[in-house]
């Protein structure tokens, strides 16, 4: 029980990320030292805890996400409209909307997840097959651009973004990483900390970050984070491609290691917001997305006020999406196979009762 709060608590933190991140993203001027880091790890660690509680994987499961996808991305289209975004209404369903990304792309680790089940007793297809999905997902984004050139001589809409496509490999090993991890080894995961002083993980936390902000440029890390973009867009001279994205992976690992290490196993508020992560990030953008049409008052301020107003917004947010009673309103939405199946269930079951009706009184 105590492991299961402790994890709440991390996706507690970590919902509070994205909100905060997507915030500070709205005008970002001197503040991009904070995203980064932020993007450095919060989506792998999301993705890392996604595949560790997939050991299940169920077709009910990737339904529920593609329902939820139509019903998001449909419902911003029309918002984003209204909020100043877009000039006209547009129902785009190739390329998701900001954060809807992952919801695409969890489906399609889940149904991965659902096949290397099936194979699991298939000895050498499996580990074959994990070898070839984590080789493709490294050099995903080297080749990335060529692959999309080619693609766009028959479809001329595709982007890198299109379906999260290049988001979905350029994670995946975060997913696999997470899906393969025990109880037991996520239990040494907690306690490995323990057995060393915290200055040598501090230092190496900080020397990475330090290395982040002198060493990199942001226009070219910042494409690198969030991982739906080729090489191109990323490519720093005198480093190569497989040094910048291994140097991607590792950071992301370390800020996974320190977040389960650091975050506690008691009851809080994080383990409310944990709980109702999802709800947080299907709604938060709600409140984001007219920021970026009406910022102009946020530019104004220096870096400093920016980052306190958008810290004490995302813990406002943050409360109210992830609150018990906003929940209970939208559980319909957010789960939305599972309540399709209680409305079938007592709709057939209600016909039935009228069939067996009819039986006892035929004259």
């Amino acid at each position: 029980m105590q492991k299961d709060i402790k994890l709440n608590n991390v996706k507690g933190v970590l919902i509070f990320l994205v909100v905060f991140a997507h915030l500070l993203g709205v005008s970002k001027s001197g503040l991009e030292n904070m995203i980064e880091f932020i993007y450095s790890f919060h989506m792998p660690a999301f993705i890392f805890l996604n595949g560790y509680f997939s050991k299940r994987p169920s077709i009910k499961k990737v339904i529920n996400l593609i329902l939820l996808y139509v019903i998001f991305q449909t419902f911003f289209c029309v918002y984003r409209y209204y909020a100043g975004n877009f000039s006209v209404i547009q129902f785009t369903y190739g390329r998701p909307h900001t954060h809807l990304w992952y919801i695409v792309s969890l489906s399609s680790w889940y149904m991965l997840a659902i096949i290397l089940k099936k194979i699991n007793t298939r000895k050498i297809l499996k580990p074959a097959l994990l070898i070839l999905l984590l080789g493709v997902s490294f050099y995903s984004r080297f080749y990335a651009d060529e692959v999309i050139e080619f693609i766009k001589m028959y479809y001329s809409n595709m982007h890198t973004q299109t379906l999260s496509i290049l988001r979905t490999f350029v994670f995946l090993p975060f997913f696999l990483a997470g899906l393969y991890c025990s109880r037991d080894l996520m239990s040494k995961i907690y306690s490995l900390l323990d057995k060393f002083k915290f200055k040598l993980f501090f230092t190496l936390a900080v020397s990475a970050l330090i290395f982040i902000i002198l060493d990199f440029h942001h226009d070219k890390f910042d494409q690198l984070f969030f991982g739906f973009l080729g090489y191109q867009k990323f490519y720093i001279e005198n480093h190569s491609y497989t040094g910048i994205v291994f140097f991607h992976y590792s950071l992301a690992m370390l800020g996974i290691f320190l977040l389960l290490n650091i975050v506690g196993s008691g009851k809080n508020k994080l383990t409310q917001w944990g709980e109702n992560s999802l709800a947080i990030f299907l709604f938060h953008m709600i409140f984001v997305f007219p920021l970026f049409t009406h910022n102009s008052w946020l530019n104004e301020q220096n870096p400093d006020t920016r980052l306190v107003f958008c810290f004490t917004m995302a813990l406002g947010i943050t409360s109210i999406l992830g609150s018990r009673a906003f929940n209970r309103i939208v559980k319909y939405i957010i789960y939305p196979m599972k309540y399709l199946e209680l409305f079938y269930a007592r709709l057939f079951n209600q016909t039935d009762k009228n069939d067996e009706y009819k039986k006892r009184h035929i004259v």
